[in-house]
């Protein structure tokens, strides 16, 4: 999936035995376009086979060795539309608005999509990890003579494949190179019901390295989704880039299991969240808000 991505990357692997980091760096030799890529290893040999993957201490460990000014969030399973990093750069440098509003705790969101089924993706005859080129040909696979073939991903209720009202607006959207959104739209605000399906977006975002929070180590997805809310509670604001997107590169994200989080898992929530807005500089709050 890095194939995609022809920038930094910081990634970290989960293993049980040593003997997993000589078969992990031999299946990276095989490929060139991990030759900007840093590797780091996370060792269970303490959990049980069929524990869950500590998926966001991997996460801390891979954005705690980030050198870049601005970094993209992302997963392991998710691909980067064709030339993201170019465009991304490319916005940055050239784009006074969408710098300014990065530089000011604004958070690009990017929206993530994903086949309706795999029998569609084989209609299509593309291969497993073939993602649109451009916003154009993604929405003709959503509205036009390829309809219903995709749809956004981390949503599971909506008749048109859609989503909420917000995904409609970036499919639709014309106009600035991102559009604000608030904050409810990406954040849980009832931690006890907090799972994949009651974000309208996945966490998937661009951001200034410089005051990012780091994810909840709660083992599970749903950790992933809460760091939404700890980063809005921070005083950091949404918007959703307005050209680009992500695609999931398994397939439909309905299949997954709901996760929630136990009673006392949202109590230690909730004392961690009350420990970091505490120790939180809230100086930047009453900035205005950038316009982008």
């Amino acid at each position: 999936h890095s194939e995609n991505w022809s920038g930094p990357i910081s990634c970290c692997v989960y293993i049980q035995r040593i003997a997993d980091i000589s078969t992990a760096f031999k299946y990276m030799q095989r490929f060139q376009h991990f030759n900007q890529t840093t590797f780091h290893f996370s060792f269970g040999h303490n959990l049980k086979a069929d524990a869950p993957k500590p998926a966001n201490s991997l996460r801390n460990c891979a954005l705690n060795y980030t050198n870049t000014e601005y970094v993209l969030l992302l997963d392991v399973d998710t691909i980067p539309m064709p030339g993201l990093y170019e465009k991304l750069t490319s916005l940055v440098l050239n784009s006074t608005e969408v710098k300014k509003a990065l530089d000011n705790r604004t958070l690009l969101l990017l929206p993530s999509f994903e086949y309706t089924s795999e029998e569609n993706q084989e209609k299509l005859g593309v291969g497993k990890d073939w993602v649109p080129a451009s916003k154009e040909i993604l929405i003709n696979h959503i509205w036009g003579i390829k309809a219903n073939s995709i749809q956004s991903s981390h949503l599971r209720t909506s008749s048109e494949h859609l989503g909420d009202a917000h995904y409609s607006e970036w499919l639709t959207n014309a106009s600035a190179s991102a559009f604000s959104i608030p904050q409810s739209s990406v954040g849980v605000q009832n931690v006890a019901e907090s799972d994949q399906s009651a974000c309208s977006f996945a966490p998937f975002v661009l951001g200034k390295r410089e005051g990012l929070p780091f994810y909840w180590p709660v083992a599970g997805e749903v950790g992933k989704t809460l760091w939404l809310r700890e980063a809005s509670l921070l005083v950091h604001r949404f918007a959703v880039l307005r050209d680009y997107f992500v695609f999931q590169a398994r397939s439909r994200s309905g299949n997954d299991v709901d996760e929630r989080l136990t009673l006392a898992q949202t109590e230690e929530f909730e004392l961690y969240l009350d420990e970091r807005t505490h120790r939180s500089n809230n100086g930047n709050e009453g900035e205005p808000e950038p316009q982008i």
